[in-house]
């Protein structure tokens, strides 16, 4: 806010707003969302990437509000003829994922919001030929890649590399197939974000995921945080008390739930 110059040089006493100049402000420049925002919005996210005709992908997808709030809601993947393909649920934080097999048909996301009006929204559209990637992360000692290639990929070259923080942990040629699995020792691989990635000969990258090694469990990463207020008041301040080794660095965000 700009304020008026007061009467009296350095009297602060009794400050008002100048509306006039507040009116005239710099307009925003900020880039409008070209998407409609609806009651409820899904977004599609293909493991790899992308869906390929003739190959199952896994498909994780986001659901939220007109307010960008994630919601928790069910549904049904139907295709064009009306045959349900899959049935999909996001929990509460707006997730989910389901499983589908690509043919080449176009396929809808039905979806209610609470008042029952039903929404429709397209998967992306299927590639002809490709990859497809699964990164199975269960295991406790071990990692896999399991990757998928189309009939006129089948038999071709291609080439993978796992990275981590721009550096090449991993890299190797193979040969695609309609199921192909690259295994990795859990320790051998760094904490933190990593990135696997598919090409062929002509370094078109055919799939890629990025996925997250937990850092071993340690002492000196430990950080408790106990509310010292027991009874918090509206628009009052709240105690908190942090504990955590010497040295270390942390970050502390709060929120009003």
């Amino acid at each position: 806010p700009v304020f008026r110059k007061p009467e009296t040089e350095g009297d602060y006493s009794n400050m008002v707003i100048d509306q006039v100049s507040y009116s005239q402000r710099l307009p925003s420049v900020r880039e409008k969302n070209a998407e409609k925002a609806e009651k409820l919005n899904v977004k599609f996210f293909p493991e790899g990437g992308n869906l390929v005709q003739g190959l199952k992908s896994r498909v994780a997808f986001t659901v939220s509000d007109a307010e960008g709030r994630p919601v928790a809601a069910s549904g049904k993947v139907i295709d064009a003829a009306g045959t349900e393909r899959a049935t999909v649920t996001s929990d509460s934080t707006g997730r989910g994922q389901f499983s589908i097999l690509s043919d080449g048909s176009t396929c809808t996301l039905v979806m209610s919001d609470a008042k029952g009006k039903k929404y429709n929204f397209t998967l992306p559209e299927a590639t002809k030929e490709g990859c497809v990637l699964r990164m199975d992360m269960e295991q406790e000692d071990e990692l896999s890649a399991n990757i998928s290639a189309s009939a006129g990929i089948c038999g071709k070259l291609l080439g993978y590399t796992l990275m981590h923080n721009g550096n090449i942990v991993r890299c190797d040629t193979l040969t695609a197939s309609n199921h192909l699995v690259r295994t990795f020792p859990r320790r051998t691989v760094p904490a933190g974000v990593n990135q696997f990635t598919v090409f062929d000969s002509d370094g078109r990258i055919l799939a890629e995921r990025l996925f997250f090694i937990c850092p071993p469990k340690s002492d000196a990463d430990s950080i408790c945080v106990t509310a010292l207020t027991e009874s918090p008041a509206p628009c009052g301040k709240v105690r908190i008390k942090l504990e955590t080794a010497p040295e270390a660095s942390l970050s502390f965000s709060a929120m009003d739930v």
